[in-house]
């Protein structure tokens, strides 16, 4: 009797020693590197009328440097400097390039001349349509997101009626195109790191609205395939739970034990508006060996730079054979599974960490959460913000 109670128990630790070394390894697996056809497993949209905040001032501030521009007026030298303002900026999907934003804007203002011992002010209409392209390039693991004029489709001047104004309009149109095509691409910020590892990225027009799309390092990735939407402001992310759970897995596995021998493992994630439930089971891989499950449920705390998640109750789950009482709330506080959660969502906007273009600054903040069919849905608002204010 004594001989089968031991076998028993050495197979149930057998058993639960076995299960707990396969977790590990999967959880530790080395991604894959992304295939040529990768499907994201996190998507970022942002809207148009955001995207097209941002995009004024830097196209403005591009197309209205003091800028002296020589001419001939009847075979006599003239010069002209335009100061000009962004009056409207379209944007739409380009047929060209999938990856560009095809932008129409008008700029208006006034270009002062001086001809002939003369000097004047004109009034100035200026119509532009050209292309940007977005690329993402990779070093060290953290990816660079950035936008460039490409193909200038169109530049339209229109001066007011004067002697001068005629050469002037067509000096202008070639000012613009040669200044387009001059100017280098404008960061749009950086994404990936430690705190959100990728194995890539890329940058796309979803009709109107700008999306970016992200594969992370997760050993056992998720896909997203977000409803086509067209967002009215702000933008909104799309973050596979199974993608956001294994990162953390990888952590704590990582990481190993904390108090008493006890390894913790997310298995589950929840969020919804203004709380959180996350599945954890706790191993014990010493001696006979056991394992635990728990529900921890608590308070979710959007912040300025991110997410803070506040746990604040257990319910008990299954369990393995002798397991004995353990404290969840104590185990993840001294792990990395609550910092690794709230850092990959945080990270996953580059205006996380105040995104400079130009004189302008990107403040991102999150606002409404919800979790359905195994996808991390967060609504948030972009605030755009000149640093010439300051």
């Amino acid at each position: 009797m004594k001989f089968w109670g031991w076998a028993l128990l050495a197979g149930c630790s057998s058993t639960v020693l076995r299960d707990f070394q396969a977790a590990k390894s999967a959880a530790l697996a080395a991604p894959a590197p992304a295939p040529t056809h990768w499907k994201p497993d996190v998507v970022v949209q942002i809207a148009a009328p955001t995207v097209a905040e941002a995009l004024s001032p830097v196209v403005e501030e591009q197309l209205s440097k003091k800028t002296k521009l020589k001419y001939d007026v009847l075979g006599m030298p003239a010069t002209a400097n335009a100061a000009l303002k962004v009056k409207e900026l379209d944007l739409s999907a380009s047929p060209r390039c999938e990856q560009c934003l095809a932008i129409d804007t008008t700029l208006k203002g006034k270009v002062e001349w001086s001809f002939a011992g003369e000097e004047g002010s004109l009034p100035a209409s200026i119509q532009i349509g050209f292309d940007a392209q977005f690329t993402a390039t990779q070093e060290g693991g953290v990816w660079s997101l950035e936008i460039a004029p490409k193909d200038v489709r169109k530049a339209k001047v229109e001066v007011g009626g004067s002697k001068v104004a005629a050469p002037l309009e067509g000096e202008l149109a070639t000012w613009v195109r040669d200044r387009l095509s001059d100017i280098e691409p404008f960061s749009l910020g950086n994404l990936g790191g430690a705190d959100l590892p990728l194995r890539a990225a890329r940058v796309q027009a979803e009709g109107k609205d700008v999306q970016i799309h992200l594969l992370t390092a997760s050993p056992t990735p998720g896909e997203v395939a977000p409803p086509k939407v067209t967002l009215k402001e702000g933008y909104r992310v799309w973050f596979s739970d199974a993608s956001l759970v294994g990162l953390a897995k990888a952590k704590a596995f990582a990481q190993g034990p904390v108090g008493y021998d006890v390894v913790p493992e997310p298995t589950s994630i929840e969020l919804q508006e203004e709380s959180f439930s996350l599945g954890l089971r706790l191993w014990r891989p010493v001696g006979a060996g056991w394992w635990r499950d728990y529900t921890v449920k608590g308070a979710l705390d959007p912040e300025n730079k991110g997410i803070k998640l506040h746990p604040t109750e257990v319910i008990e789950g299954p369990k393995s054979k002798g397991a004995v009482l353990a404290d969840p709330l104590a185990a993840i506080g001294e792990g990395y599974i609550l910092k690794t959660l709230e850092q990959a969502l945080s990270t996953t906007l580059p205006a996380k960490q105040g995104t400079k273009v130009g004189d302008i600054r990107l403040a991102a903040k999150f606002e409404h959460f919800q979790t359905a069919n195994g996808v991390i849905q967060i609504d948030g608002s972009l605030v755009v913000k000149s640093t010439k204010d300051r």
